[in-house]
């Protein structure tokens, strides 16, 4: 009940966990956001999607200062719920699941808590299990915590300082940390030193050996055009803009023919939408893009494994890799990162699995799509990736590290 609405889920996956994990789910207090529904249905709230008439916009002066009035009694509500989700939306789960959870390390002798974040409400919750139990504590950041490198529109000062607070005792409190990246570990080192010298290792995202077994080897006939995919949600910096315009400007110049590339997003383009359409519109994209809505993770595979290419975008931070890349590396198709310099262009670069473009410079995604363009048009049009780059991102190896990890 308390995960947003808008996610998809592809509940199939559901059936990977094997029959003797037992879940145990936990329903977190929702008191203040059902308040706070209820009164927005008492003072009769105009239902979202309605518009303002001509003749309301030109409102009297009574009229706007009370207009006025709402706007702050607006801004008070959402400072006040944005300050009381802290450290995230899932804040309100944290009690109820120390209280359970406590009770369940007891009955079942439990001796490792693993927590993995995001969200940040998991770590809270560890910590306070490990000072009830006793228990080992392993704490696995997949993204930074107070150390993200990109603007969240919802982070108050007051967010903002618990965050860094509940942080510290995390990284001070367990006994051992997982960093995602060799980058992310150095930032962490610089304002840990101590702790992060003793305790943390990397150990990295990777996929399911088992979801790749029998995907179509054979290359799909394309028909001449150059497939690209991106899967995934679009959301907060996570642009498709810069990427479309530099296939523009490619198209424009007449570097690349309009109609080579078919582009693929499978999923939400979020707030993009309307973003989207005016740069299709701008450089007449409208036949070189398709918007696929979320399909289940099989088809989702499948699609990939069709592709000649696989796009990858990254803006904003340069010591997190998205968890699709390593999926991307399991199809063994070529990727196309579009990120920020950092632990995403060494990678792509280093293992010589892609195509790398900086994401703030659509001159360079130009260059890079006339690149790959002919490259697919040349003899070679084969990409090759090495089986030891893949094989170092197969999840049983790395499940064995986190287990090495345990008391």
């Amino acid at each position: 009940k308390t995960i947003p609405k808008r996610f998809k889920y592809d509940h199939d996956l559901l059936q990977k966990i094997p029959a003797e994990v037992r879940i145990h789910r936990i329903p977190a207090f929702e008191g203040v956001k059902r308040l706070f529904e209820w009164k927005s249905k008492v003072a009769g709230k105009p239902t979202a999607g309605k518009t303002a008439t001509a003749s309301s916009s030109l409102a009297s002066p009574s009229k706007a200062t009370g207009a006025s009035r709402k706007g702050m009694v607006q801004k008070l509500k959402d400072a006040i719920t944005l300050n009381l989700h802290t450290p995230d939306n899932y804040a309100f789960w944290i009690w109820p699941a120390i209280r359970a959870g406590a009770k369940i390390i007891k009955a079942e002798g439990i001796d490792n808590i693993l927590s993995s974040s995001p969200p940040g409400s998991a770590h809270v919750v560890a910590h306070h299990l490990q000072r009830r139990t006793g228990a080992h504590w392993v704490a696995d950041f997949r993204d930074p915590w107070a150390r993200k490198q990109w603007h969240n529109p919802q982070m108050t000062d007051f967010k903002r300082n618990m965050n860094e607070r509940l942080e510290r005792k995390t990284i001070r409190a367990a006994d051992r940390i997982i960093m995602n990246t060799r980058e992310m570990q150095e930032i962490y080192r610089g304002h840990y030193p101590q702790h992060m010298a003793t305790k943390s290792t990397v150990i990295t995202n990777g996929f399911d050996p088992a979801d790749y077994l029998d995907l179509p080897t054979a290359p799909a006939d394309n028909q001449g055009k150059i497939v690209l995919i991106h899967t995934g949600t679009f959301y907060r910096s996570r642009s498709p803009i810069p990427f479309l315009t530099g296939l523009g400007k490619a198209i424009q110049s007449g570097r690349v023919a309009r109609g080579r590339f078919q582009v693929k997003f499978i999923g939400s383009v979020g707030a993009f939408a309307n973003d989207i359409a005016q740069v299709c519109r701008e450089y007449q994209l409208d036949g070189d893009l398709e918007i696929v809505p979320p399909v289940p993770h099989r088809e989702c595979l499948l699609q990939m494994s069709r592709a000649d290419l696989l796009l990858l975008l990254q803006p904003g931070t340069q010591i997190q890799i998205p968890a699709k890349f390593y999926e991307y590396l399991a199809v063994r198709k070529p990727t196309f990162a579009v990120s920020a310099p950092g632990v995403i262009s060494r990678m792509v670069q280093e293992s010589h699995v892609g195509w790398w473009a900086d994401s703030e410079n659509v001159d360079d995604i130009a260059d890079k799509l006339a690149g790959i363009d002919a490259f697919f048009a040349g003899q070679n049009g084969a990409w090759y990736i090495d089986d030891a780059i893949v094989e170092r991102f197969d999840g049983r190896r790395l499940v064995e590290k986190v287990y090495e990890l345990l008391v």
